[in-house]
């Protein structure tokens, strides 16, 4: 599943957030991880992203 601008849609004008991923069923083992862009529409700021990686 990927959710695109979380914080524009689920929490407008928030600045810094966490996420926490928890399974709800199954199992199976999951990775997660992020993707960060640091300009708010294509153009702004350098357009690089930065990696999160999990953290079991």
């Amino acid at each position: 599943m990927q959710f695109e601008s979380p914080l524009a849609r689920y929490a407008a004008g928030t600045t810094q957030a966490y996420a926490r991923v928890t399974p709800t069923g199954g199992s199976n083992a999951f990775i997660t991880y992020a993707i960060i862009s640091d300009g708010g529409h294509a153009g702004e700021r350098s357009g690089d992203a930065a990696f999160v990686s999990s953290s079991p």
